[in-house]
């Protein structure tokens, strides 16, 4: 245990406890905390104090306050003035830069180009090209080796003109390619699009997700092999190079999904991330990735909104059964944050990776929870006894 910044001594007792926490030595608990560092947390005096009935009665509304950082309605009229009553809300995400599709940066499409066309037609559209990189362009289409990720990032067989058609099309068909020319011409779609579809957004995940599962390698390479005989180019042999391509694609649509999704209003991404987490029950690379990148957003949200929970709980039944009235408007905020809780946690619910994140604080919120609506049905009036009972229903005893 961390000694106390005031006294040098490692708390043990109930007393010590109360010295301790009086006399403010210790640092508040961290809202952007993350379960990463649940060891570190558990070891607070803070999470302690929450997490222990026998110390409740111990700690003043106002110390808890502190302590804990909370902006709960406190029960006068001018401090419920002072503090403002909003539900929690999700953090704002920093804006994010519009990502670029695969198929506008492709040296076959700043060409003119298409993987059957020969280096003599390639060499002409270098000499005839706007850009002063054209003949660079072009030593990247003829060499057998840098070829490979243009490849990997065009639509199969597709001439520039059939790309630029495919691009400018609103009707979202991609019918007649196949999976990784229609991961590629989607990701193109969603970059273009603005804002971006959740709906759409977590379809085209799904389709990267079943595209780059298990790809057959022999098959993709006797494909780019047919282009390559037709352009006079070296056909392409080594196995090794394909799969180490193709892990450089799975990670640059994982990039581009995640800076699409770091756009999003935090309602859409929400949405977006629980459509293609319930529908990818074994979640391949490129939802597994996602949802690693997701936790990183919701594990300080889960972990803030959980510890206010259990504060509240805890707080409110230590108040019900000394008589004194709850504050103002905490059930509300109760309900508020067990929704916006439930909400955040609902898209990694389903995955694998994803359950271990809230366990402890899901335990703890519901004791606190259960030990509040006992004491409200003892001690609180009827409505609020009825109100805590509904939401106790809601939220815990279907889980």
């Amino acid at each position: 245990m961390k000694p106390c910044a005031a006294c040098g001594r490692s708390p043990r007792q109930k007393d010590d406890w109360e010295s301790a926490l009086s006399q403010g030595g210790y640092t508040p608990v961290d809202p952007t905390s993350t379960l990463a560092h649940s060891d570190a947390r558990r070891a607070s005096p803070v999470y302690q104090a929450i997490a222990r009935k026998s110390l409740d009665s111990a700690l003043a509304d106002t110390q808890l306050r502190e302590l804990l950082q909370l902006d709960f309605r406190a029960a006068s009229p001018a401090a419920a003035e002072a503090v403002p009553d909003s539900a929690a809300s999700i953090p704002e995400s920093a804006p994010v830069a519009r990502p670029t599709g695969v198929l506008l940066s492709n040296p076959f499409l700043r060409l003119g180009a298409g993987p059957r066309d020969r280096a003599s037609s390639v060499r002409e559209r270098a000499s005839q090209c706007s850009e002063e990189s054209g003949n660079a362009l072009a030593d990247v289409v003829l060499d057998p080796h840098r070829r490979l990720h243009a490849e990997l990032r065009w639509l199969g067989d597709s001439t520039a003109d059939e790309v630029r058609a495919l691009i400018e099309r609103t009707d979202g068909v991609a019918a007649g390619l196949d999976p990784i020319a229609r991961v590629n011409l989607e990701s193109e779609w969603l970059a273009r699009e603005d804002p971006c579809s959740a709906a759409t957004l977590a379809a085209a995940v799904l389709h990267a997700d079943v595209a780059f599962a298990q790809p057959d390698l022999d098959a993709l390479c006797e494909r780019l092999n047919r282009a390559r005989v037709a352009a006079g180019v070296a056909v392409h042999e080594d196995a090794d190079l394909l799969a180490e391509a193709m892990e450089a694609r799975v990670r640059e649509a994982v990039s581009t999904f995640i800076a699409l999704h770091d756009r999003l209003t935090p309602s859409a991404l929400l949405e977006s991330f629980a459509l293609f987490c319930v529908a990818g029950r074994t979640p391949n690379a490129v939802v597994r990735s996602l949802v690693n990148h997701y936790r990183q957003f919701a594990e300080p949200v889960l972990v803030s909104e959980g510890d206010k929970v259990v504060a509240l709980c805890r707080r409110g039944a230590d108040h019900v059964r000394r008589g004194t009235p709850l504050a103002p408007g905490l059930v509300d905020r109760l309900a508020a944050l067990l929704s916006l809780y439930h909400r955040v946690l609902s898209p990694i619910r389903h995955s694998g990776q994803g359950l271990g994140v809230a366990r402890t604080l899901s335990r703890l919120m519901r004791e606190a929870f259960e030990d509040l609506c006992e004491a409200a049905q003892s001690h609180a009036d009827a409505d609020t006894a009825a109100q805590l009972s509904g939401l106790q229903n809601r939220y815990f005893r279907s889980r």
